[in-house]
């Protein structure tokens, strides 16, 4: 099961802060546990959910 929701950062600025959001876009995953950013292959994206999910 995978949740996703695509936040505004400069509308929600409080959120770009806590999350060190540094380009655009920027997938944060698991509120942290690893973090994307730029425009990546699915495939790539894919690794780091599995990643993430490791920890």
């Amino acid at each position: 099961m995978i949740r996703a929701e695509g936040i505004e950062a400069t509308e929600f600025p409080e959120l770009a802060q806590e999350y060190y959001v540094s380009g655009v876009p920027q997938t944060v995953i698991n509120s942290g546990a690893k973090m994307v950013v730029g425009a990546v292959p699915e495939q790539g994206l894919l690794t780091e959910i599995k990643r993430a999910l490791e920890k």
